[in-house]
């Protein structure tokens, strides 16, 4: 039984897929969590229209002033702008353009030449950094770009919001005189200042292997495996006669596995054998005292397990290029528990699932806690994975 409080509203499924997949099914749970909204951190962001509503409540107790007969801010405004910018950092997806206007007093002439200065004196909002930005009254003011592929990168850069999407963006775009430029740059100043910048790994070399198991103990490891999920393989004595293969081709039979008769006695069958849960054949020790000993066919039709270690190669948006290596092991059933490791620091763990039709469900989290769902294709002979991950990464693997 599981019981409590959460701030998240998919808690409940979750914690369900959790336990199914780690519970057989004759198991039995329950769950029993409540959803709190005081402990949902999303819940508490203010909409557009409060946010409006509270800047507007600013503005109606104090005003914004110019030092009379001058383009610069007064000193007072000073703490209503630090209200404004407290205000603002709660709402990070809301734009506002800010004017300044002069007032009634003197002569039109000079007004206009104030009016002047104030357009040549802007202020923005920087809703990553969560400050406002006076460019000086001598310097002209950054110039808005239209919507452009600058602003697309840009989007983009801030989607990934990493030390190597700044990078990129602004190699991409430097001497461009945009506002998203200026912000990009003290985005990646802020970032490199909070989060020392990953190394970037040679290729992964692969660890030494641990000195292999004896074909023989992996037999005799097998047959113990085979007997527990009532196939019948006999004394397990580490020679594959012609009961061993029998209760193998059971197994493939009752678990419609991949696996075919020839990888019995390997440690990729080892390990799917290891991970089924009992029981799995039908009872054929009665069977078995009736049909002579003879050797049964492998399925010419299963196809070769993806269990084994794939190179890949990741090309992401901004120009951006991994590398690195993804480990399947074989669950049974066509599923794979997997582990995926590239040069960038970025590791992931979770399932990958046989669908048909040389397609596969991909299913991975990665270590700051995203989820990544997605489809792969899956080449005729078996060797080539391609996929587009959930941020747009194209990525082909090779079993090595």
């Amino acid at each position: 039984s599981v019981s409590g409080n959460t701030g998240s509203t998919e808690a409940n499924a979750r914690i369900a897929q959790l336990l199914a997949d780690k519970l057989s099914q004759t198991d039995h749970f329950a769950i029993n969590v409540t959803y709190v909204e005081a402990l949902d951190p999303l819940a508490g962001i203010p909409t557009a229209e409060e946010c409006m509503a509270n800047i507007q409540a600013l503005q109606d107790e104090t005003k914004i002033a110019f030092e009379p007969g001058k383009g610069t801010l007064d000193a007072s405004a000073d703490p209503i702008i630090d209200e404004l910018a407290k205000q603002l950092e709660a709402c990070p997806d809301l734009r506002i353009e800010i004017q300044g206007h002069t007032d009634s007093q003197g002569r039109e002439s000079m007004n206009l030449a104030l009016s002047q200065n104030h357009q040549q004196f802007p202020a923005y909002y920087d809703e990553l950094l969560g400050q406002f930005y006076f460019t000086d009254a001598a310097a002209p003011a950054p110039t808005p770009t239209p919507d452009t592929a600058l602003q697309a990168d840009f989007a983009t850069a801030r989607g990934l919001d990493t030390v190597f999407a700044y990078e990129a963006f602004l190699e991409k775009y430097e001497g461009e005189e945009a506002l998203e430029v200026a912000i990009a740059a003290r985005r990646l100043e802020n970032l490199r200042l909070s989060t020392p910048a990953p190394t970037r790994t040679p290729d992964p070399v692969a660890a030494p292997k641990p000195d292999p198991v004896p074909s023989k103990e992996i037999m005799r490891q097998s047959q113990a495996r085979l007997n527990a999920l009532g196939c019948s393989a006999g004394v397990a004595d580490g020679v594959a006669g012609p009961r061993t293969r029998r209760a193998f081709v059971n197994y493939l039979t009752a678990s419609g596995s991949w696996l075919s008769l020839g990888d019995l006695g390997s440690q990729d069958a080892l390990d799917e054998l290891t991970a089924a849960r009992p029981p799995v054949c039908v009872d054929t020790t009665r069977q078995a005292a009736v049909t002579p000993e003879t050797t049964p066919q492998p399925s010419p039709a299963a196809p070769p397990s993806l269990a084994g270690t794939w190179a890949f190669t990741a090309k992401c948006p901004l120009f951006i290029t991994s590398n690195g290596t993804t480990t399947y092991r074989a669950l049974g059933g066509g599923r794979y528990a997997v582990t995926t490791r590239d040069n960038l620091g970025n590791s992931a763990n979770g399932t990958v699932t046989e669908t048909g039709g040389n397609t596969l469900s991909v299913r991975l989290t990665w270590q700051n806690g995203d989820a990544d769902n997605h489809s792969a294709r899956l080449s005729a002979d078996r060797l080539t994975i391609t996929s587009t991950n959930y941020v747009g990464c194209t990525a082909t693997a090779r079993k090595q």
